[in-house]
Order: C-alpha cells, then sequence, then structure tokens
C-alpha cells in the first residue's frame, strides 16, 4: 500500500471504566456499486483494544490544502458484536493518509432476556468539512 492509515478500537462500557474483551470488530468497505466487502476481522483483548489495522487512504496531499485534488479520506464502517452487549455500527470511519489512531466504542450491556441478533445501536459520523 503505498497510502495508509489506520485505526486500533477500544471496546468499553460504563463510560469508559470497563473494558469489553472478546469483542468482534468487522472493518467492511462500500464499493462504488453498493457492495460491502469485509476488509478486516479483529478482537479486542482483554484490555478492550484490537491491534491497529493499516488500511488504504488517498494521499496526504489531498487533505493538506483547500485545493488537493481528490478525496481527502477514506471511508470504512466498522461493527463491534459481543454477545452480552447491542452490537454496535459504526458507519464512515474516516481513515487519512499517515494517520493512526483509536476508534472508541461505548458498548451497551444487553438486558439478561434479550436475543443479541436482533439489537444493534448505530452510529453515523459526518465527513470533516475540509
Amino acid at each position: 500500500m503505498a497510502f495508509e492509515g489506520g485505526f486500533a478500537v477500544r471496546a468499553y462500557s460504563s463510560s469508559a471504566v470497563i473494558p469489553v474483551p472478546d469483542a468482534q470488530v468487522s472493518v467492511t468497505k462500500t464499493d462504488d456499486d453498493g457492495n460491502r466487502r469485509l476488509v478486516a476481522i479483529l478482537k479486542t483483548d482483554k484490555s478492550g483494544l484490537t491491534d491497529v489495522f493499516k488500511l488504504p487512504a488517498p494521499d496526504i496531499v489531498n487533505s493538506l490544502s483547500p485545493d488537493g485534488e481528490g478525496q481527502p479520506f477514506e471511508t470504512y464502517d466498522v461493527t463491534i458484536y459481543q454477545p452480552f452487549y447491542y452490537t454496535t455500527d459504526v458507519k464512515n470511519v474516516q481513515i487519512f493518509d499517515k494517520n493512526f489512531t483509536t476508534l472508541p466504542v461505548e458498548l451497551i450491556p444487553l438486558p439478561e432476556d434479550a436475543n443479541p441478533a436482533i439489537k444493534v445501536q448505530r452510529v453515523d459520523i459526518t465527513s470533516q468539512n475540509l
């Protein structure tokens, strides 16, 4: 990959007090035809963190000035699943060239009798106005 950025996911609950281990993190990319493609599957450790995952991103020069040619960032969708919490979908995570960060995601515990397959919390990230 000539140009890349990336992130790690930090899954937690109770206002960042309790880490959520063993959460499955799926990263997908929607192509121009509207098809979703699986890019990666990660898992959180006992601290609620995944490894840093590198992803393709447009050249950094596109985000350094208003005259940049082309898109300044690439967008990906992230789904975090852990059987004792609501599944969370984070849409339009923005990845910039040469930038690596942590995506914090607060997971909400499920009630004891809930079916985790049908419960989803969705977070939409609006594009930055560069």
